[in-house]
């Protein structure tokens, strides 16, 4: 195209072109090129689509999960967690993200964890959820150990929020039972309410057939996390797992659905992944976690005490 514009007005310069004919010509030139663009952008369309293609052959070849596992087909859990002895480090980290970790959860217990950031909070989820399988020692579901319980045993009796909350394009409805054997609308309904979202979703014109963008696209950030929260609990796990899931909630909000939390926590198993001192007090027992290892634990009144004295006073301090 610049080329022609030159050559043009080299022409109009020397009198053998006019304006007109330039024009006419940049517009013709413009048209012919256009099939050469868009064949330059499907051929880089054509190279995503042969990564992802890439992608996916390399999934499907991955050795099926937990093909070890046998004999537990039709286990209902109770959902005592121990841990035992349990580490763990990443590929290329020489330092342990778990180190030595020994905890026993009984059913019906809610338990809180936390810790400064890169504490091994995080990790430690992953290992009870059979996520990752720990370099050294056991965990243990009921006293079986993780590696040997099938996972679509194990995950169809355990729910999960996780710190990055994934809602996908559909309906809020289809984004709440999203994987649950039971679909109904009042099962929606009552987990919606059961997290405080109910009163939200009336308020939008679809109701629970209000569509969402991909990520949950439309929603604020708390109703995000209050959908995935609502998604864990509509399959009425045994074991639930909440990893910093009331992070982005106001406070009348979350306050509501720890008193929920609470109340509904008799038969089901609790692990409470959280910074907010509130959230921690509602809890039967607390683990603080540093350097990949459990540097105190206790029933919650009296580790909250302690969390709330050291943060007081690390408060004063900074002030000062």
């Amino acid at each position: 195209a610049l080329a022609l514009v030159y050559v043009g007005a080299r022409l109009i310069v020397a009198g053998e072109l006019t304006i007109g004919a330039l024009v006419a010509a940049s517009i013709l030139g413009a048209r012919a090129l256009a099939p050469l663009r868009q064949i330059f952008g499907a051929w880089r369309e054509l190279q995503t689509v042969r990564e992802a293609f890439a992608r996916l052959d390399t999934l499907m070849g991955e050795p099926i999960e937990g093909s070890e596992a046998r004999g537990q087909g039709d286990v209902r859990l109770e959902g005592r967690l121990q841990l035992d002895g349990v580490s763990f480090g990443y590929h290329g980290d020489g330092r342990a993200a778990v180190d030595d970790v020994t905890l026993t959860v009984e059913p019906g217990r809610i338990v809180g964890i936390t810790g400064a950031p890169g504490s091994g909070k995080s990790t430690l989820v992953k290992l009870l959820l059979g996520v990752e399988q720990p370099t050294a020692g056991r965990v243990l579901i009921d006293d079986f150990d993780v590696r040997r319980l099938s996972p679509a045993v194990y995950r169809s009796q355990i729910g999960v929020v996780p710190q990055d909350v994934q809602l996908f394009a559909g309906t809020i409805a289809e984004n709440i039972t999203l994987g649950a054997p039971d679909k109904s609308f009042a099962r929606v309904i009552a987990a919606a309410r059961f997290v405080g979202l109910h009163e939200a979703v009336q308020r939008m014109a679809e109701g629970y057939d209000t569509r969402l963008g991909e990520r949950g696209t439309g929603l604020s950030t708390g109703q995000r996390q209050l959908v995935a929260i609502a998604r864990a609990l509509v399959r009425n796990p045994r074991i639930l797992v909440l990893d910093e899931a009331t992070s982005a909630l106001d406070a009348a909000t979350e306050e509501l659905f720890l008193a929920n939390l609470r109340r509904a926590a008799a038969g089901r198993t609790v692990v409470l992944v959280t910074h907010r001192i509130a959230a921690l007090a509602m809890c039967d027992q607390v683990v603080v976690l540093g350097h990949g290892k459990i540097i105190r634990q206790g029933p919650a009144a009296e580790m909250v005490a302690q969390l709330s004295g050291r943060a007081q006073r690390a408060n004063l301090h900074a002030v000062s």
